[in-house]
């Protein structure tokens, strides 16, 4: 007759159960979280320490040894499911909800995340991880039972210069900003170089009427940098076309505006479109990992972030959560519809 889990369970000693758990149990452990193991394999198999059991036969104890053998393997072998027989870390979390009240949780302007302001876009490093001066600070000022709001973005350049959005690429936009950089630089400078440029070969030959003179060589490397194009635009009969120079300085400056509008637009697409990626790294950490309008956002005390190993931790930048940009403009407090990750069973590798 073909027999259960269950009936296999039943028929198992308590023995049995002992020397498997004390068979299969690192040396680091604890006597008090070998102790919770027992007991939870105890109240899962529905097996009483002292109960009698009849005999059974090998190919019974085989299978429950089997069994038992992946219930205590993968107790020990995830970090999440270990803390969780130990009392510690993540045991404090439930599914689809938060592992505190929110306004426990410290967030971005709060009292102890003050930066100076010559370091507030500065980003550090902290444990291996890639992180704003603001997290910074707080992770130093927090106390080790604070959970803290933190927003996980992508910070791969690799898949960042593959990413297009808007028929362009971030190379693109590099690209042009930096050439409208230099040719605003350019304009700017042209109003006083002009003026002297205007008078050409006479400015190394005798000089200028105002006595200013350049040496051949520093001309041609002014020119060259201009280009003849550039000072046959803005240097007409002789004269320097201020107005000109100003109009285009004006355009230049709102193309610059423009672009930099464009790359944060292209950012924001290349960050949203990486959020499925950057959960599914996260999700097997056993932190609380909720997506929330448009970004990824772990809830952590500062001992779990520095214990958390993932592969490439250099392709992440992590940020102190404003609650606006998690609570969004309505200010909900998120339930259980809300997509809540961060809960798994230890069984795939990062």
């Amino acid at each position: 007759m073909r027999k259960t889990l269950s009936d296999i369970f039943d028929e198992a000693t308590a023995n049995e159960i002992e020397n498997l758990v004390n068979q299969n149990t690192p040396p680091d452990v604890t006597a008090d979280t070998l102790l919770a193991v027992r007991n939870k394999v105890y109240a899962r198999t529905g097996i009483a320490k002292m109960k009698r059991f009849p005999a059974f036969h090998w190919t019974s104890y085989a299978a429950a040894a089997a069994c038992l053998l992946l219930i205590v393997g993968t107790i020990f072998a995830a970090p999440p499911l270990r803390k969780l027989f130990s009392g510690v870390g993540p045991s404090a979390i439930v599914p689809h909800e938060l592992p505190t009240d929110m306004d426990n949780i410290l967030w971005a302007g709060d009292e102890a995340s003050g930066v100076a302001p010559d370091h507030a876009d500065a980003f550090v490093s902290w444990n291996g991880w890639s992180m704003d001066y603001a997290l910074y600070e707080m992770l130093n000022r927090a106390d080790s039972t604070d959970f803290i709001a933190i927003v996980v973005y992508k910070n791969s350049a690799a898949d960042r210069d593959r990413f297009e959005y808007h028929g362009t690429t971030f190379e693109k936009l590099r690209e042009e900003r930096d050439e409208l950089y230099l040719l605003a630089n350019n304009l700017l400078a042209f109003h006083k170089e002009g003026e002297w440029l205007k008078y050409g070969e006479l400015l190394y030959t005798t000089g200028t009427p105002d006595g200013e003179k350049w040496s051949k060589s520093f001309y041609d490397e002014r020119v060259s940098c201009y280009g003849e194009d550039f000072i046959a635009k803005y240097i007409v009969d002789g004269k320097v076309q201020t107005a000109l120079l100003n109009e285009d300085y004006i355009a230049c400056q709102n193309r610059i505006t423009e672009i930099a509008k464009k790359t944060e637009e292209f950012m924001q697409a290349y960050r949203e479109s990486c959020v499925d990626d950057v959960e599914a790294r996260f999700v097997r950490s056993g932190l609380c990992t909720i997506v929330r309008n448009g970004s990824v956002f772990l809830f952590v005390q500062k001992d779990d972030l520095a214990a958390l190993n993932i592969d490439s931790k250099q392709d992440y930048m992590l940020s102190l959560a404003k609650r606006l940009s998690f609570e969004g403009s309505d200010a909900n407090v998120p339930v259980t519809d809300d997509v809540v990750t961060g809960f798994h069973d230890g069984s795939d590798s990062f």
